[in-house]
């Protein structure tokens, strides 16, 4: 059970009494119950900012507005101690209207529930920030090596505003041993913003992008960095790797393929390889030369060959259903996921899986 959902569920625990009341005796008579829905508010705002806003928390943030609205009048009532147990017929139908919506509310987010996180194993690992615009863009964890290659990987998140947290792939590479740098790359294009909530930036782009599907038009706010600011966020991203000696290996998915595939061009000697995962084919990467890829079909129809170490890149094609371009959104916020096409991450089994074939990938190399 992730920690999301257990707070969803405190909240809307406070919000049973207050239901309930007019079908109880014993309730009747406790003149504070209409106190709890402005704990469940308080606890509401604490989650937000502690946790972020999912789009599973929607739904328990309207009723939570809702039972504080139908109950800041008997509220009242109780502060200036008047009685505040009686009921009129309307909002007795109403509380049975809304003890209906809680029903739904814990329908909707036990079955849109985030997965657990993959523990991971710090043990032994220097772990270092990556600054980007006095910004937080990323961390980078140096650990040694228990094979004769000295190798890093760079790991470029696709969707993620929260650097501190460690998505899958990084997780999973971790524990294999890996030195590893994440990249947060909404980190560094955030807008400047007196609201610095966690994951308030892919929140509102996702949003954006649902409403866009269904048929309302609103421009997306394009948070893509321009391609000189792109290439000097990878620069400072793999200037400590590159004192090490290190063979860097780059795992990248999203928005930003083709702002690598360019550096990389560019840059011929910077990487040992690079993984790409994307919904598509070659034809999503401008200027993609066939002789410099090597593709591997989804998940059903992998085919590993030693003739994987002659190519620079390696595409990994998935399935639409994955929406690459949203990272670990089918594993975090399974709802905003779903109204987006995509399909839940049981388990984290996709990105685990596609952790596993960059590792197979990057062996063979």
């Amino acid at each position: 059970m992730s920690d999301i959902l257990v707070s969803e569920l405190l909240v809307l625990a406070l919000l049973i009494l207050p239901l309930i009341r007019p079908f109880s005796k014993g309730l009747n008579q406790a003149a504070a119950i209409p106190i709890f829905p402005l704990f469940a508010g308080v606890i509401t705002v604490f989650i937000i900012l502690g946790q972020g806003l999912y789009f599973s928390l929607v739904p328990v943030i309207l009723i939570v507005v809702i039972c504080i609205i139908t109950e800041f009048a008997r509220f009242v009532m109780m502060v200036r101690q008047v009685p505040n147990h009686f009921y009129s017929i309307p909002a007795i139908i109403l509380r049975i209207f809304l003890i209906f919506l809680l029903a739904g509310c814990v329908f909707i987010i036990f079955s849109f529930s985030g997965e657990r996180e993959v523990e991971c194993n710090f043990a032994g690992a220097t772990i270092e920030e990556i600054k980007f615009k006095n910004e937080i863009a990323g961390m980078q964890f140096f650990k040694p090596q228990k094979e004769n290659r000295n190798l890093h990987i760079l790991v470029l998140d696709a969707f993620n505003s929260i650097p501190e947290n460690q998505n899958t792939i990084t997780r999973y590479l971790i524990n294999e041993g890996y030195s590893v740098s994440q990249v947060n790359i909404l980190q560094a294009t955030k807008p400047d913003s007196k609201l610095n909530l966690k994951r308030l930036p892919e929140f509102s782009v996702t949003l954006k992008k649902v409403l866009t599907r269904f048929g309302f038009k609103i421009a997306v706010p394009d948070l893509k960095l321009q391609d000189e600011e792109f290439n000097l966020l990878i620069d400072e991203s793999i200037k400590k790797i590159k004192r090490t000696g290190s063979l860097i290996f780059v795992f990248c998915e999203g928005q930003y393929n083709q702002a690598l595939y360019n550096y990389a061009e560019k840059n011929p000697n910077a990487f040992a390889g690079i993984f790409f995962a994307d919904s598509g084919s070659l034809k999503n990467f401008t200027g993609g030369n066939n002789h410099k890829f090597f593709i591997l079909g989804k998940k059903d129809n992998l085919k590993f060959s030693k003739e994987i170490a002659q190519f620079p890149y390696c595409l990994f094609i998935q399935n639409k259903t994955e929406i690459s371009e949203f990272g670990e959104l089918g594993s975090n916020d399974v709802l905003a996921a779903k109204l987006l096409g995509g399909s839940r991450d049981i388990g984290r089994e996709e990105r685990i899986f596609l952790a596993q074939s960059f590792g197979k990938w990057m062996n063979l190399k």
